[in-house]
């Protein structure tokens, strides 16, 4: 969140866009996942570290969209207030 919501904000985006973008960097697991193993086979890491790590990579690119569609992205009135659904 920090490292990309706070520079997205310094630049001029919203304070939503830039929690979508802060929020949005945080699934990239796979990162955290090859340097996890390069950890993990150079002996800096031990197995319940590198099972932690694989874990919140997981955990973090399952949540993410759900985040987005259910919070991030749901589009609201010009006041902050949740939109009333359209009726059919």
């Amino acid at each position: 969140m920090v490292g990309c919501g706070l520079p997205a904000r310094l630049f001029g985006y919203t304070r939503q866009e830039s929690v979508v973008i802060g929020f949005g960097m945080a699934p990239r697991g796979e990162v955290a996942m090859i340097v996890a193993l390069i950890g993990l086979n150079a002996g800096v890491i031990g197995q319940e570290i590198f099972v932690a790590i694989l874990l919140m990579s997981l955990v973090t690119t399952v949540v993410t969209p759900v985040v987005f569609q259910n919070w991030l992205l749901r589009p609201r009135s010009s006041d902050g207030a949740e939109p009333v659904p359209e009726s059919r």
